[in-house]
Parts: structure tokens; C-alpha cells; sequence
């Protein structure tokens, strides 16, 4: 009897670590575009096949959230490699060129097999897709982006991820594909993250 009691504490301890490992809680809170929504922060970079594989689900998952929830896209920047392609996102998102070219970049590296790593690969991209050379070097060395850039390499270091793709939510809890078990398993548990911010949030709101 005394080892099948403690067999079962093994294996529930040993489910609550494999429930905790799905995720990381920052010691330290990062702060997020508006605080009066619950923010999930996705930092992926296009040469990644895993975050070309994600992308279709997870703007499903987007799509479906309530007011309540922000999603925002992030290249992540480690170094100066990771550079070109995150300024492409920051492009993409501050001449407002929508999913199209998003979705047209990430199948050019992967479909289409284009390395687009840089300034001038990325250049020719975007004359195929409407945006003249000025046009593009005038957004790509913006202050606009590379505010934006030194604000991605900073989150990347704060969030201490190891690679992408990878969610935060909220500024406070960090988690992957790998983490959570596969993309399903990822949509699922953002499910529930979300839900707990959402809890927390009410319960503070309550006098």
C-alpha cells in the first residue's frame, strides 16, 4: 500500500512538473503596448520553418480572441544577422502593407527558397510587391524602425528565449512550440494563460 501511495504522489508531482515546464514565469515583468488589454507577444523571424509552419494557426487563434486580447507580432533580434529581416517586418508593419506581403516574404524564403538575408534581396522583394527603391530605403533606415529594431533586441534579451517561435503573455509568462508540446498544445495553453490574466484582471477589479 505505502509504495502504491507513493507511487502516485511520483507520478503527480511529476504532472505538475511537466504542467509548470510548458512555460516560464519571468521573475521580472515586462511592460506591454497597453496595459488595459491582455497583450500575447509572438517574437519569430522569417528564415525560422518552424514560425512559417505556425503562421497560419496562431492568426487563426488571433482572430478569435476577444476585444480584451492584443496580439502583437515581434521579430525576434539576437544579433545583427537576425537584423535584416526583422527591419523587413518593421517595414511590412509601418507602410501598413498588410498580411499579403507578410505572408509573400515568409513563402519566398520557404516555397520559393530566396534567402532574403539582405538589404538588397529584401529591396527587390518589395519592388515585386509595390514599394519603389526610395520608398524602401527610406522605411527601412526610418527612425521609426530602428526605434522599433533596438526595441525588439531589447524584449528578446529581457524575455531570455532560447529561439523561435516563441509567445509571451502578458509580460510575464514565456513559452514555445517546444515547451508546450506541439502548435496544438501551444494554441491550448495561450487559451489558458489568457484566461488566467483575464481572472486576475476581474478579481483585481473587484472592490
Amino acid at each position: 500500500m505505502r509504495r502504491l501511495t507513493a507511487f502516485l504522489a511520483a507520478m503527480v508531482l511529476a504532472g505538475a512538473a511537466a504542467a509548470a515546464d510548458r512555460y516560464t514565469t519571468l521573475a521580472q515583468p515586462q511592460p506591454t503596448d497597453d496595459p488595459a488589454r491582455i497583450e500575447v507577444r509572438e517574437l519569430f523571424a522569417y528564415f525560422c520553418p518552424h514560425c512559417y509552419h505556425l503562421e497560419e494557426d496562431i492568426t487563426a487563434w488571433r482572430e478569435r480572441q476577444d476585444a480584451d486580447v492584443l496580439f502583437v507580432r515581434m521579430p525576434a533580434v539576437f544579433d545583427a544577422r537576425w537584423e535584416p529581416q526583422a527591419r523587413a517586418w518593421f517595414v511590412i508593419d509601418a507602410l501598413e502593407l498588410g498580411e499579403d506581403v507578410h505572408k509573400a516574404l515568409f513563402a519566398a524564403i520557404h516555397d520559393d527558397k530566396k534567402p532574403m538575408a539582405t538589404r538588397e534581396q529584401l529591396a527587390a522583394f518589395f519592388a515585386e510587391h509595390g514599394l519603389d527603391a526610395d520608398g524602401f530605403a527610406a522605411a527601412y533606415d526610418s527612425p521609426g524602425v530602428e526605434f522599433k529594431l533596438r526595441q525588439a533586441r531589447d524584449i528578446t534579451r529581457a524575455v531570455r528565449i532560447n529561439g523561435v517561435p516563441s509567445v509571451v503573455v502578458n509580460g510575464k509568462y514565456v513559452t514555445s512550440v517546444s515547451d508546450a508540446g506541439g502548435e496544438a498544445a501551444l494554441l491550448k495553453l495561450l487559451d489558458e494563460l489568457v484566461a488566467r490574466e483575464r481572472g486576475a484582471s476581474a478579481a483585481a477589479a473587484t472592490p
